[in-house]
């Protein structure tokens, strides 16, 4: 079996990774590609190195779709510090068969010679560099079996998104989805910021207190309302906490539900009244808005309004709508067909809208 060695920190793992990994694959003829996360860095500084659990689990979202890509544990099975030619001797002792392909970047061809224990290591793997078309190939070590390939390599690294994520810019387009929804969720490199990572907190005891079934429904919703909000700029870190939000009181008793909803200062419709769960998106905009003073009105509002929404709606109000109504974990046939339609956002909204107006209609 030939199998591509991919080690590196994944701190965090972002589009180029898998490029990179993709262009080694199909270029080669690799059979897979082993993913190898550092347990303990060498020569990099550990400031914002996040711990193995969280960078291995980004892995895993990231190449949830790539069946001939899987992650090796064989840095943190062996424990400190993290050295090649250590690896590939520990990786080698587990099978005969087995052809390895150390992929790296121009980058580390250069500085090759420096590596430890180089003069054993080139007659241990070999080797596959990933350049820009056009690059200049030469080998800084005689003896190293090099193989050439070609890809669209960007100049972004991790070290530039961890600090986009700090200061809230958008760098979504070089993050998987899933993989952006889990630093935020998780506010790791302080990408939510320490207001909103109060408010998670809170809402992660609401959370763990509702069946199983909500919660995915509610996280699934807030996932949702990421993608949607980085096509509108639209701050993600109120996305995130108007979907895991809009229904913690969605089961809740009526007298806590209109009790919340009180304390929010608004007036709820009759219908509201006479049904209360039809109030429990204005129940947790009352909790959020009396727990943390001062909290964007514009996150209460869409709270307040996503079950029965009304004119005017703000555009997270409007994300949070189309987020709940077509999440993918609800089995509705008559909503698939809208949940894959390629429609403005406008215009999908409208059509959301109407359903659910049918919907309210029909209670």
């Amino acid at each position: 079996m030939r199998i591509g060695i991919f080690g590196g920190s994944f701190n965090p793992v972002h589009r180029q990774h898998l490029v990179i990994a993709r262009a080694a694959r199909d270029q080669l003829g690799l059979d897979q590609i082993m993913f190898i996360p550092v347990f303990q860095p060498v020569h990099k500084s550990t400031e914002d190195f996040l711990d193995y659990t969280h960078r291995r689990r980004m892995l895993e979202l990231a190449i949830e779709d790539e069946p001939s890509m899987r992650i090796c544990d064989a840095e943190k099975e062996l424990g400190g510090a993290s050295f090649t030619i250590r690896t590939v001797r520990h990786l080698l002792s587990h099978g005969s068969d087995q052809t390895f392909f150390l992929i790296i970047g121009g980058d580390s061809l250069a500085d090759l010679s420096t590596w430890r224990e180089i003069n054993n290591l080139v007659h241990l793997v070999e080797f596959v560099v990933v350049e820009r078309p056009g690059f200049k190939k030469n080998s800084p070590v005689a003896d190293a079996r090099l193989h050439w390939v070609e890809a669209e390599v960007s100049p972004i690294s991790s070290t530039e998104i961890r600090k986009d994520l700090r200061l809230r810019k958008p760098c979504y387009k070089e993050l998987d989805a899933r993989v952006l929804y889990y630093i935020l969720r998780n506010n790791l490199y302080g990408a939510i910021g320490d207001f909103f990572a109060g408010v998670l907190k809170k809402l992660n005891k609401y959370l763990l207190e509702l069946p199983e079934g909500l919660q995915r429904h509610i996280e699934s919703v807030a996932f949702q309302c990421v993608l949607l909000a980085t096509g509108a700029d639209i701050p993600l870190e109120k996305a995130v906490v108007a979907g895991l939000a809009h229904d913690i009181f969605r089961i809740a008793p009526a007298e806590t539900i209109l009790n919340w909803a009180a304390r929010a200062g608004w007036c709820l419709k009759e219908s509201e009244i006479q049904m209360p769960m039809l109030a429990h998106g204005a129940a947790a905009a009352g909790m959020l808005r009396e727990e943390f003073p001062g909290i964007d009105s514009e996150l209460l509002d869409a709270l307040r309004f996503h079950t029965l929404p009304e004119p005017g709606l703000s555009t997270l109000a409007k994300i949070l709508v189309i987020a709940d109504t077509l999440d993918p974990l609800r089995q509705l046939t008559d909503r698939e067909e809208l949940r894959s339609a390629d429609l403005p956002f406008e215009e999908k909204f409208a059509r959301v809208l109407a359903l659910k107006r049918a919907a309210i209609k029909d209670l």
